[in-house]
């Protein structure tokens, strides 16, 4: 039987609008209702400090560097599964990517969709579904629970990062994690630090990362 809460998962699916966010929120809740910690990027990521900036106080490049270094981190790293929520017109292309490089990294998946609508004559795209291994799709929430103890006993936690991973995700991930530290430095109970240092930090950590010399040399 799994230790259910040594394990962390990564929920992946839009959350732009109230009624997305609603329903990130209550899976969150109920794969935490049932010992699993949950990695939500609208809550745990960037998106919480970053909203109190005003638009133009970091640099795009530097914001979508640190926000894709920061997935990459959770997924290679800190996260053990990852659940996909694929409802809506069609699933969400960040959560798509999410899904797959999961896959790629040999951590489960498991793909939650009740929305009925489809492009491909009644299936969801074989390669959406194929990264659950069986090429199934949860229907109920609250059937996610029980499907994911079963892919994580079917997929053995890995006890380090693979050797065969690439340099350039290598340096990803260790920029992400210096982020991760970072946002967690500052939500520390008791630290004083003034959130309108943190886009000057985290424009710091990318200027440094040698992921950049790697891409651009």
């Amino acid at each position: 039987m799994l230790e259910l809460r040594q394990h962390v998962v990564y929920l992946a699916g839009a959350a732009y609008s109230p009624e997305e966010a609603d329903g990130m929120s209550a899976i969150a809740s109920l794969l935490e209702g049932n010992g699993f910690e949950v990695y939500l990027p609208s809550r745990d990521g960037l998106g919480p400090p970053l909203c109190l900036f005003e638009a133009g106080q970091l640099d795009r490049t530097v914001l979508a560097g640190v926000t894709f270094a920061l997935a990459i981190f959770q997924l290679a790293h800190r996260c053990d599964a990852l659940v996909f929520n694929m409802n809506g017109r069609v699933p969400d292309e960040g959560g798509t990517f999410e899904a797959a490089a999961a896959f790629a990294l040999g951590k489960p998946v498991v793909l939650y969709k009740r929305d009925h609508r489809t492009e491909l004559h009644g299936q969801d795209n074989a390669m959406l579904t194929g990264l659950s291994h069986d090429f199934s799709t949860v229907k109920k929430a609250d059937g996610l629970p029980g499907e994911l103890r079963k892919a994580m006993e079917r997929y053995p936690r890995p006890s380090g990062p693979s050797a065969g991973v690439p340099p350039c995700v290598r340096m990803t991930a260790q920029l992400g994690r210096e982020v991760w530290e970072l946002l967690e430095e500052s939500r520390a109970p008791g630290v004083s630090t003034d959130p309108k240092d943190l886009p000057d930090r985290l424009a710091a950590l990318h200027d440094a990362s040698s992921v950049n010399g790697f891409l651009s040399g």
